[in-house]
């Protein structure tokens, strides 16, 4: 499981580098352009521009919902059951998009990831001893389950969302998640040790 979890953390972690380094390029270029011609948005490039910018960035975003469909019910399975709920999830979605449409597909992994994470986050409050999870305590884990609700809400976004009157604020509760997850994965101990000194 360690092995399983290490691949998939990388992975995730390579993923969201690419992406992020996509969106600093479309970012970069969409600005300069905009010095170049103010009204480029109105012009035939911009179409062009948006086209290619999904194009490079929908594999890597499908990618991303692939890998964190195989990484959330691992804190409520076991590995071998894991593996199986997993395949299922991810072959009902892939159906679900050559059937339908793909964002169908994707919309019902995201859907799948968001509920099961929910569950992970009213367990691991509640102290029900069902959950499995990497790192020791109480912070890392609810650290953790906060950062992966994060991705996948902030993944629903904007695959799903972006023209949704609450888009935005879907954005910054994702990000808000992400944030306070990272803090309390990543300095869990040190968190632990200044309540403490405090007590």
């Amino acid at each position: 499981m360690k092995n399983y979890d290490f691949f998939l953390a990388l992975i995730s972690i390579l993923l969201l580098a690419l992406i992020g380094t996509v969106s600093l390029y479309g970012t970069g270029y969409s600005w300069l352009a905009s010095l170049n011609d103010p009204d480029w948005t109105s012009s035939f490039l911009y179409s062009w521009y948006l086209e290619r910018m999904n194009n490079i960035a929908a594999p890597l975003v499908i990618l991303l919902v692939i890998v964190l469909g195989l990484c959330i019910p691992k804190r409520l399975l076991s590995r071998t059951m894991m593996l199986l709920v997993s395949g299922l999830i991810l072959a009902f979605g892939f159906s679900l998009a050559l059937l339908s449409q793909p964002l169908h597909g994707l919309a019902f992994i995201l859907a799948i990831g968001i509920i099961i994470q929910l569950i992970v986050l009213i367990l691991l409050i509640l102290r029900v001893g069902v959950l499995h999870f990497e790192r020791e305590g109480f912070l890392a884990s609810f650290g953790s389950s906060l950062l992966h609700l994060g991705f996948v809400a902030f993944l629903a976004d904007f695959i799903l969302l972006q023209d949704w009157y609450y888009h935005l604020t879907i954005f910054w509760i994702s990000a808000s998640l992400i944030v306070l997850g990272s803090i309390f994965s990543f300095y869990s101990s040190e968190i632990t040790k200044t309540l403490s000194r405090k007590k």
